[in-house]
């Protein structure tokens, strides 16, 4: 099973964090154009452990004596090729540090270099690995039971759904069944960050899944574990984390506050596209998003794990907690059937050939970064960059299975068997989407198209899978991507596994791109030549004052107004959310209450349109062409209000 090239973002939104993906730009203006409109021991000692301290496995390990000079030359090679400003990577066996190494510049302008040391790095969603670790502290001292219905824990109601309960272990599996939350993700500044507890009672979304039964990536899950942490150990988050982990193991320039110290000369830039430096990103919660620390600093945290929960005299948790956190939870069928989802906070892959792999991605706006821990190998690789683009995490984790020899995933036997490639074919959306919001159109928009491929088999993007077992197919050109389906009793197809971090559910078919296209081309027609029929009805009326004033055909036109001003704002509060993913703030409110109000007008006119067609209907007071025309207003009004409703445009709801 493929983990995304490393990434904790691979979900529907490419930003896990999250930004929409440019693809989704693309087809939402299309539909509306085709309608017509070292760790050093002590500060300042050697990243490297010299040789003469680490004799036996230097000498007893070749991966490990070469372990510098690979890392050197792969992360360099790949900071120049893909025009990352810079970068820095740290390289652990068995809890030691074997090899660091930084590239290119923490800061462009001043010229100054990374160094994996010095250079503090945003690590995004990696910082959910504290946060599972802050509240495994908790169980280890009988305070947290992580079956334990979290109401519980916490202060104000948190709502089950479908019969069951959410308890910790569903927080920290991603299986609680949250509508994902989009709000606040990220921020340029501090006008909207609230304090931990406010927004978690403030964005609490709804429960669409039973907890238990779909693997759906969640930062709400993760920022209510976090509340758990603070509320049931009487400190703040951030102190708590600081006390607990950062000071007993000695990262010095680890934290979880936001913001930094102004001038901090430790924190790299952050660049955006185009490698033009960016603001300081507040994180909307800290326990899933705001860790920033060096990279060696950070790799102390990995060797505890890699030593049972201790290093260097300090234990941060017991080796009964560590090795249940690297347990596979069987929380959901898909992660039991395929061995691949979550432990107790990190992403987890059970099933390769090189055996069990623990891992987690970190992106923000600007950072993007993987650490990955090889569990059977004794390995740990550390990588963070300071530039939004490509994600060069994936190519360099790859080129270090190859340099340590790792065995690789080989292509299986095809058997092919067409009417189940016909059975499975559909399109699948990853269920982290914001489905109770306004931006539930991203499911719309980025659904997965699994089709039939004519040599056999499934296409899926440019790739043919074969079929290499009942329900299973493997890329034809890279083994370790596999497409696993998972079916009721019927045979019935009700999810597919393609990443560590996601599923894909089968799109309903009134919300499949087939329907709802031409449904909008439809409406958005029929609402142009509404609004045109209207603009004429009314020239000619201010021209001709004789005669009576056209009332439907000024409905008419009221409605297409309200319609297309409706859709227009929506979808540019959308495309402005694809632009510029630092801009889900309140300051958004105003422009989508405008957008909610037109639509609701649309409506009022649709219904003020049928009552007026009625009433001159019975009174026999329609000719055959106005007949024909206000029909054609009204059946395009109701796919308008279909697509509206569908999409939760008309809601009253500006938590999303």
């Amino acid at each position: 099973m493929k983990k995304s090239d490393g990434m904790d973002e691979a979900i529907a939104l490419s930003r896990p964090g999250l930004r929409w993906s440019a693809y989704f730009a693309q087809l939402f203006l299309a539909v509306l154009l085709f309608s017509s409109v070292g760790f050093a021991q002590t500060e300042g000692a050697p990243v490297i452990i010299p040789a003469e301290e680490d004799t036996a496995l230097l000498s007893s390990d070749p991966v490990a004596e070469g372990a510098q000079t690979f890392l050197d030359q792969v992360l360099a090679a790949e900071v120049e090729e893909r025009e990352i400003v810079g970068a820095a990577a740290v390289l652990l066996k068995d809890g030691e540090m074997i090899a660091a190494s930084g590239a290119g510049f923490a800061d462009a302008a001043a010229n100054i270099a990374v160094d994996p040391e010095a250079t503090r790095f945003r690590l995004g969603s990696i910082s959910k690995l504290i946060t599972a670790t802050a509240v495994m502290q908790l169980v280890d001292r009988g305070d947290l039971d992580l079956d334990t219905d979290i109401n519980a824990y916490v202060d104000f109601d948190i709502p089950g759904g479908f019969g069951e309960e959410i308890t910790l272990r569903h927080l920290l599996t991603h299986t609680a069944g949250y509508s994902d939350v989009y709000s606040l993700i990220f921020l340029p500044d501090d006008t909207y960050h609230l304090p931990l507890e406010d927004y978690v009672k403030t964005y609490q979304p709804p429960v669409v899944y039973a907890p238990g039964s779909t693997l759906a990536y969640s930062n709400y899950s993760m920022a209510l574990a976090g509340y758990i942490v603070q509320n049931v150990s009487g400190q703040s988050y951030e102190k708590y984390v600081q006390d607990q982990i950062f000071r007993p193991l000695g990262m010095a320039s680890a934290t979880m506050m936001q913001p930094l110290p102004e001038g901090d000369p430790a924190l790299s830039v952050g660049y955006m596209r185009g490698n033009q430096p960016g603001p300081f990103e507040y994180i909307g919660a800290e326990p899933y998003g705001a860790l920033t620390s060096t990279l060696t600093d950070f790799a102390k945290f990995y060797a505890a794990l890699q030593r049972g929960g201790e290093f260097e005299g300090a234990r941060i948790l017991s080796a009964e907690r560590v090795a249940e956190m690297l347990t596979l939870q069987d929380m959901d069928p898909a992660t039991e059937k395929t061995g691949s989802g979550f432990g107790i906070g990190f992403a987890m892959e059970t099933s390769g050939p090189a055996g069990r792999e623990a891992f987690h991605g970190g992106d923000t706006v600007q950072f993007h970064s993987n650490a990955t821990l090889w569990l059977d190998q004794g390995y740990a690789l550390i990588i963070s960059q300071n530039t939004d683009g490509w994600r060069i995490a994936g190519a360099i984790e790859r080129a270090f299975e190859d340099y340590a020899g790792f065995p690789k995933s080989a292509p299986g036997t095809e058997v092919p068997d067409a009417a189940e490639a016909k059975s499975v074919a559909g399109t699948y959306f990853n269920p982290r989407y914001s489905s109770h919001s306004i931006l539930k159109i991203a499911q719309l928009a980025q659904g997965r198209s699994i089709a039939v491929h004519p040599d056999g088999g499934l296409q899926s993007g440019r790739s043919r899978f074969a079929r290499i077992a009942p329900f299973t197919y493997q890329d034809v050109e890279r083994a370790d991507r596999l497409l696993i389906f998972l079916t009721d009793e019927s045979g019935k197809v009700i999810q597919v596994k393609d990443s560590t971090y996601s599923v894909g559910l089968p799109v309903p078919f009134l919300e499949s791109q087939a329907v709802q296209f031409p449904l909008i081309g439809f409406a958005v027609t029929g609402m142009l030549v509404a609004l045109v029929c209207g603009l004429v009805a009314l020239i000619t009326r201010l021209f001709r004052q004789d005669r009576p004033w056209p009332k439907r055909w000024l409905v008419s036109g009221l409605m297409g107004t309200g319609f297309l001003v409706c859709l227009g704002g929506f979808a540019a509060t959308i495309l402005g959310i694809q632009n510029d993913v630092m801009s889900m703030t309140p300051e958004r409110n105003t422009a989508i209450r405008l957008f909610q109000l037109f639509g609701w007008v649309f409506i009022a006119a649709l219904v003020g349109l049928s009552w007026l067609s009625y009433r001159d209907w019975m009174a026999r007071q329609i000719g055959w062409l106005s007949s024909a025309a206000t029909s054609v207003f009204l059946l395009s009004g109701l796919a308008g209000v279909w697509f509206l409703a569908t999409w939760n445009v008309l809601t009253f709801n500006l938590r999303y």
